[in-house]
């Protein structure tokens, strides 16, 4: 598994209180029930804390799933 597709899973896990197990792929707010207004502005506070990057307010709530999630990582990363 990529490198920080695992680091995500284990954040979502911790934050949302999830088995790493249980996210799936495409784990979205549909998907994991934790995973509502105040989970995902904590989850995006703890990306932004483990990877050292910062993801603007507008764009945080485009994340919708663990896929945009590890996409806009991605590109933070690639682009320090």
């Amino acid at each position: 598994m990529d490198e920080v597709k695992k680091r995500l899973k284990k954040i979502i896990s911790t934050v949302l209180g999830v088995d790493e197990n249980e996210i799936s792929d495409d784990a979205s707010p549909d998907t994991l029930e934790d995973w509502d207004s105040i989970g995902h502005v904590q989850l995006i506070l703890a990306v932004e804390t483990e990877f050292s990057i910062s993801i603007p307010p507008d764009e945080a709530v485009e994340l919708e799933d663990i896929g945009a999630v590890l996409s806009s990582v991605q590109a933070k990363l690639e682009g320090k």
